[in-house]
């Protein structure tokens, strides 16, 4: 009766565990990890100060207005005598107040050029943290996969040691007859044993897959994580050459590349621009003056030309740097089309070769499970030796294992391939690809 009560309370410590943990699904699980991940907060801020640079660099496309105060005392004013009466060119203190504006009419594409690179820059900074919430969702979704693995491992350990229990019994029955030798109990306790070790062993995987996706959530490690299993299984009918193109739409390594490239031109027009004239327009206003030579309410204007004659041929070195620069980015665009092509025939390969895989598990696991009951059978009826139930034991749990991991290996190859073809991001996981139409790749 103690036993049982002892048993009982241990089941309701178990259970209170579980009522008090957080269940999450895998869309959950990927929305909590972009939310709490400090470096997505980081590259946001890095987002955010792009943007002020880009706004930085459009100021010179508007005029600039400026307000000038001048105050000044002049010791020993010059003076000029008219009929032997001196009369002074200024006054001993003097003042002037004015407004100043200025535009840079033509700097042959200099400004322009400039605030489209920061621009571009910008456009860039958001395509990374889209990289990088693409980078996040794989990790999430693999750490998620792990504690879906690690848990059917347990399950399978738990099996596997009940087996070894229920065979232990038997070979007890069967020695206390006087059947089977002492060498089958002794072999018998022991796989018990192992089959206990096993099952912690599993339970502390389990236990460190849950703390891992923990911290991937950014949530406190000691907090009871529950996770729902609404993984589909179905095969993925995707054609090489529509997984390629699709990758060529939407991977964001390739549209970077596309930035790069306008980066570099713009990057060619100021190297250009350092051998063009520059026409420039200025305007003071003088609001209040007391300067006998400067009049209020009046205004200046001053249009200035300047025309680059000879700067040691840097602005030719600086071109020709510019457009390598340029062509580099063009031979970097060609290499990583071929990078993503081989990624996306690797992948294929992976989900294809799991799928198999795992329909072969299955196979194996029924076809184990059937030669350890004919095993046990044998045993029982003093035919077989102990051996044979410990090797087809042994072959059931090599199958079992497999099983799962060949499971969860593909669904693992499917975020691969959706990371790969870059769309991870887009619509619910697994759903995303098995829902791909052609319109995808527009």
């Amino acid at each position: 009766m103690k036993k049982f009560l002892y048993i009982l309370l241990i089941l309701l410590f178990a259970t209170a565990g579980k009522l008090n943990a957080k269940e999450y699904s895998l869309e959950e699980a990927i929305k909590e990890s972009l939310q709490n991940s400090w470096v997505v907060k980081s590259k946001e801020l890095s987002v955010e100060s792009a943007y002020q640079k880009m706004k930085e660099s459009r100021s010179p496309l508007f005029p600039q207005l400026k307000g000038l105060v001048n105050a000044s005392y002049l010791i020993g004013v010059p003076e000029i005598k008219i009929e032997d009466k001196g009369i002074k060119l200024n006054k001993e203190f003097s003042g002037n107040v004015k407004l100043n504006t200025g535009y840079i009419i033509y700097d042959g594409g200099l400004i322009k050029s400039t605030a489209d690179q920061a621009f571009l820059n910008w456009e860039n900074e958001k395509l990374s943290l889209t990289l990088l919430n693409q980078k996040i969702i794989l990790d999430t979704i693999s750490k998620f996969l792990n504690v879906l693995r690690s848990k059917q491992l347990v399950v399978v350990a738990e099996k596997r040691l009940a087996s070894f229990v229920e065979q232990y019994k038997v070979t007890k029955s069967l020695f206390e007859a006087g059947v089977a030798p002492r060498a089958d109990l002794l072999q018998s306790e022991a796989q018990v044993a192992n089959g206990e070790i096993e099952l912690e062993q599993a339970k502390g995987n389990e236990a460190i897959s849950v703390s891992t996706l923990a911290e991937q959530l950014g949530i406190d490690l000691e907090e009871n994580v529950e996770v729902k299993d609404e993984l589909i299984f179905t095969p993925l009918n995707l054609d090489y050459n529509d997984a390629l193109e699709i990758a060529y739409s939407n991977r964001i390594e390739l549209r970077n590349i596309d930035k790069l490239e306008k980066i570099a031109s713009d990057g060619i027009t100021i190297a250009k621009s350092g051998n063009k004239p520059q026409i420039a327009l200025n305007i003071d206003y003088n609001v209040y003056s007391n300067n006998i030579f400067v009049k209020n309410n009046s205004a200046q204007t001053t249009l200035a030309l300047t025309l680059p004659l000879f700067d040691g041929f840097l602005t030719k070195s600086k071109t020709k740097e510019a457009e390598a620069v340029y062509k580099e980015i063009t031979c970097e665009r060609e290499n990583l089309k071929r990078q993503i092509a081989l990624q996306v025939k690797a992948s294929l390969i992976q989900v294809n070769t799991s799928y198999v895989k795992y329909n072969k598990s299955q196979q194996a696991v029924a076809s184990a499970e059937e030669s350890l009951r004919v095993a046990k059978i044998r045993y029982k009826s003093g035919i077989a030796p102990f051996i044979e139930i410990s090797q087809t034991e042994a072959i059931l749990q090599s199958a079992q294992t497999s099983q799962v991991n060949n499971l969860y290996d593909y669904y693992q190859a499917l975020a691969n391939l959706s990371f790969t073809l870059g769309i991870i991001e887009q619509g619910k996981f697994p759903e995303n690809l098995f829902s791909l139409r052609k319109e995808t790749r527009k």
